[in-house]
Parts: structure tokens; sequence; C-alpha cells
């Protein structure tokens, strides 16, 4: 898994989860609190399109997008790169997460916000929150040199969301000046990490709050029944 990606816009994401699994069986239903979820279960879990705020649509499959790995290495100050490797080494092991949903909207703007549940039982969700908290500090400002020697920078801020939620707010700068704002939400509950993020510019965050609040309202619901 690589925890750095640039888009066709040359974009640095952070991705916890990539992948979307079916199962051949259906369990007895259990829900967030249990601890463990079916396929279903997750799913019920996922936005739809009348959670989100008004203009965001399902993503148009025939769009074609490209994500090409940066190089690491080129990561600097140390310490970002270290916290980054420590958060790195915490998310591979949900690689192999026997439950992974998630769908895309999109907006008129191109901006997209993906929404993705993993659960797996065998693993300790909180430990993700030590290295998400060191982010902001550690990476508040860095850089990323490319090996043709092109050089992106970045920074990292908290993004302050209720029910203590984890959010992180990164700009990113591109070699021709451009910066783009992109939003990272983590809701931990229990052996589940449901995440929410964007890939484009996202011109208004309360929308990306919204969006972020209507996941959490939806899981907690689950949580309480």
């Amino acid at each position: 898994m690589h925890w750095i990606t640039a888009t066709a816009t040359t974009m640095a994401v952070v991705t916890l989860t990539a992948g979307c699994r079916s199962a051949d069986h259906t369990e007895p239903a259990e829900h967030v609190h249990s601890g463990r979820l079916t396929p279903t279960e997750a799913q019920t879990l996922l936005l739809e399109a009348d959670d989100l705020p008004k203009d965001w649509r399902p993503e148009d499959s025939a769009v074609k997008r490209s994500f090409t790995s940066l190089d690491t290495t080129g990561l600097s100050p140390a310490s970002c790169a270290s916290a980054w490797a420590r958060l790195d080494t915490i998310q591979q092991q949900w690689d192999g997460a026997p439950i992974q949903e998630k769908t895309t909207y999109q907006n008129s703007d191109g901006a997209l916000v993906t929404h993705s549940i993993t659960n797996d039982p065998s693993l300790e969700p909180e430990q993700l929150r030590h290295p998400l908290d060191q982010l902001p500090e550690a990476c508040a400002s860095y850089q990323v040199t490319r090996p043709d020697g092109s050089a992106y920078t970045g920074g990292i801020k908290v993004l302050d969301l209720s029910r203590d939620n984890i959010g992180l707010a990164q700009t990113w700068g591109q070699p021709d000046g451009t910066l783009t704002d992109v939003y990272f939400a983590y809701i931990i509950r229990h052996t589940t990490v449901i995440t929410v993020r964007t890939d484009g510019s996202v011109k208004d965050p309360t929308a990306f709050l919204e969006i972020v609040e209507a996941a959490t309202k939806k899981v907690d619901q689950a949580t309480q029944t």
C-alpha cells in the first residue's frame, strides 16, 4: 500500500483503505458495537446520495483517473518522514482486512469524496490515533522531491471534528505554485475504521464537514441498534 500517491493533477493524498470486497455468504446480523461486521452490514453504513449535501452525486465510472506512486524517500524533514513511516506500518496491517467497502461521490467542480468502511476484529484501530495525532506537528510543512528533481511542498494541520473523530487538512503545492486543499476524517468505532477523504480541491470545507457528520451519524445509529 502506498500512503502518498499522485493523481493525474499531481496531488498528494493519504489513503487508509483502497479496496471493495464482497463475500459469497451472509452471516447472522451483527452490529458495529459487537466488533464484527458482515459485508452487507458494512455496505449499509456507506453514505447514499440522499445523505450528502446538494450538488454531490455518484462518481462517473467512465472517467478514468490515474494514480502514480511517489518516491517517499524524497520526503523531508526527517521527522515528517518518520511520522509517515510509523503510520504506514500500522496502516499496512489493514490491507488484508476481511471487510473493505467504499463508495465515491463527486460534485460539479470535479472534487471527489470517498467514504470507506474497514473492519477487522483481530486489529486494534485505536493504535491509529497516536501516529495520526503526530502528523500535524511533524508535517506542518514538508517537501517531496521526485526522482526527476521536481519538488512539491505540503503542510498538514488539525481539522476540528466533533465526537472524537480525527480530522486532518492537507495543503499540497505543485511546482507551478498551484495549491490544493484536501481533507481527511477518521471515525473509529470499536474494530471498525471509517474514513472520509477528498480527492481534488473542495472549495468549501463546510460541505466536507457535513459529509463527515452524515457518515458519523450513520455509524452511530448502527452502534445504538
